[in-house]
């Protein structure tokens, strides 16, 4: 009994995995697209509210890991509407201390800047299209 109960709870977390992979696969798919996309899409005049580097602590069996990542968060307007954004490029991925404060750098708070936004959904927005 104890043996069957040991397969099933190893089944239950490959599943788990299949699943978190499959997951990962397909948003990186759907960020492609985004960025491919967004190149064409129209862009409006927004304000950056704020502009800072985040970090973050992962502690393995041995070691410790510090990610960072900028936290870019903007604003803009579509047919009267304000929307709120955070994204920087699709598919973006910055861990490192140099890239973030680049990219706060490059969009300082109380700046404005040029938001690319899908024409279908609004609320989809990007500072930097095209860029997978």
């Amino acid at each position: 009994m104890g043996q069957v109960i040991g397969y099933v709870l190893m089944a239950v977390v490959a599943l788990g995995v299949i699943a978190s992979v499959l997951w990962l696969i397909i948003k990186a798919l759907r960020n492609r697209r985004y960025a491919r996309e967004s190149a064409s899409w129209p862009n409006v005049l927004g304000r950056i509210i704020s502009s800072r580097v985040v970090s973050s602590t992962i502690e393995g069996a041995s070691t410790m890991t510090t990610n960072y990542h900028p936290e870019i968060k903007y604003t803009y307007e579509v047919g009267g509407k304000v929307y709120a954004g955070e994204r920087i490029s699709f598919g973006l991925l910055i861990t490192d201390l140099n890239p973030a404060n680049a990219a706060v750098s490059k969009y300082p708070a109380g700046s404005e800047v040029k938001v690319t936004y899908d024409p279908s959904n609004p609320s989809v927005a990007v500072l930097e299209p095209g860029k997978p």
